[in-house]
Parts: C-alpha cells; structure tokens; sequence
C-alpha cells in the first residue's frame, strides 16, 4: 500500500466536494425529515473529525479494496488490522477508531467492519468485504456492501439504505431497510440477495496491470 501521509492527502484532497452528501430538496421534506436533517448536520459540526468519517467510509476503504491487489482484504481476514486502525487513528481519532469492531465471517470469503452509531446520514453503520469466486486467470476482485444511515420518512419505516461502491467508484443503491444491526445485515446480504451483489464479473489480469 501507498503510504500512510500520501494516501491520506491524495484520498481526501480528490474526494473534495464530491464527499458531501446529496443536497435535498427542502419544499419536499416532512416534518420529521426536517428535523432529522437539521439534527445530522448539528452532529457533524459537532466533532471536527466527524467531517472525515463519510471519506473514510466512503473513499478510502472502497480504494483500498478496490486497489490493493487483494492485500487490504487479505489483512483483515487474517486478523492484522494494524494499518487500517493507524491511519483511522490519524484522520477520525483514537476514541473513534478503538471503537471500530472488525472479523472475518467464518466459512464466507467476507470481513465485516462494524463502525459507531452514525450521527449523520451517508455514514456506515457497516460495511461487508465480499471476495468473489476466483476465476482463472483474473485477479481476485471484491464487492463493497454498505449499510448506511438515511433520512426516516413518515411513509415508510426506514432507518438505512443498503449501498455499494465499485471499483471505477460509482456508488450502487439497492434500495432502504428497516434495520440497522449487523446480524440482519448479514443475512440480508449472505443470505438473502447474495446473487445480486456477487454478480460483477472479474476483470482479467491484463486489465489491472
């Protein structure tokens, strides 16, 4: 991997303003959505490194997985977390990384990474690593699961959405969910739509090199 001091600057100099959240429209919002609103952008004003956790979720991670030749992935399945927890160290803060939860999902090529209560929407409560079956001749690729804090709305029970980002760092929705536990999470996606999330097919060597 890059180094710690030039990935970080790179990472977050070219997220820019593309990491800001959706703007929304605000003759469309309800009451209650309001009102969510207003208390997620409170919360993130209120800790100077609460504005990072969405380019750690959001940017860094997905190109360490993305980009690593597997490496990132192999690291966290084999329990050495001690580079991811250094530079979450340095950009989100001690209190905030220590409380970051990571392990590997026993018989599933997965390595699930359990963050604090988000305080602001687009923030992870989870992510899922899935490595997809190897194909001979292709370096090993990966999908990036994320379970992400969202806007309530009176008409529908919603605490979360289920997203993803890819490799060329297009974002994928798959639509809001009414839980926000990593145990429901990984039955939803290990266990209920595992064909769809699985369903990118691996680039050949040649394309990576």
């Amino acid at each position: 991997m890059k180094s710690l001091l030039t990935l970080i600057l790179a990472t977050l100099l070219l997220a820019g303003c593309a990491s800001a959240p959706p703007q929304v429209n605000d003759e469309e919002l309800t009451k209650s959505e309001a009102e969510a609103l207003v208390a997620g952008l409170l919360a993130e004003d209120s800790d100077e490194s609460e504005k990072y956790i969405y380019q750690f979720q959001h940017r860094i991670l997905p190109e360490w997985t993305h980009h690593s030749n597997g490496q990132f992935y192999d690291e966290l399945r084999a329990g050495d977390d001690s580079y991811f927890r250094e530079v979450a160290t340095e950009i989100l803060g001690e209190n905030y990384a220590n409380s970051i939860e990571i392990r590997a999902i026993e018989n599933e090529e997965a390595v699930l990474i359990n963050f604090p209560e988000p305080k602001s929407f687009t923030h992870c409560y989870s992510i899922l690593i899935l490595k997809n079956p190897s194909v001979e001749g292709a370096v090993d690729t990966f999908q990036f699961i994320t379970l992400e804090k969202t806007l309530p709305h009176d008409d529908h029970p919603r605490l979360a959405v289920l997203g993803s980002w890819s490799a060329e760092g297009s974002h994928g929705n798959f639509g809001a969910r009414t839980y926000t536990d990593a145990k429901t999470f990984l039955e939803d996606v290990l266990d209920g739509n595992r064909e769809m999330y699985m369903s990118s097919t691996p680039a050949s060597a040649a394309e990576n090199n």
